[in-house]
């Protein structure tokens, strides 16, 4: 299962995590990662050590390149963009949000079992 948006508020959005399926951010730094649920486990390009976040815990990306963010069981994290960027991120996020809710909305649950196998050999 691929990470889930939850919700999307001024420069703030909450994933629902699980494990094996990392959220992946690139050219993020100063965004701050906060677990909210669970433990995160990051990984940051360039970095010679991993990270592990529980509850209440926080970590704020140090560069550019890609940061994986992956929950040991499943979890709930928050990225919190730094305040100058929050404002166009966000907007930008929301209709991210808005258009992949209505490509789920439009998109028809299959009608029998074999298209259903179908489906979920592709997946």
């Amino acid at each position: 299962m691929k990470p889930e948006l939850i919700a999307v508020s001024k420069g703030l959005a909450e994933y629902r995590l699980s494990e094996n399926a990392p959220l992946r951010l690139s050219k993020a730094p100063g965004q701050r990662i906060e677990c909210l649920s669970g433990t995160a486990w990051i990984t940051v390009q360039g970095q010679s050590a991993d990270f592990i976040l529980r509850a209440g815990q926080s970590f704020e990306i140090p560069g550019d390149g890609l940061t994986l963010v992956d929950a040991v069981g499943a979890g709930r994290v928050r990225i919190r963009l730094p305040a100058p960027m929050a404002i166009g991120w966000a907007a930008r996020l929301a209709a991210r949000l808005q258009h992949s809710l209505h490509g789920q909305a439009a998109a028809a649950a299959p009608a029998t079992a074999a298209e259903a196998s179908s489906h979920a050999s592709t997946v």
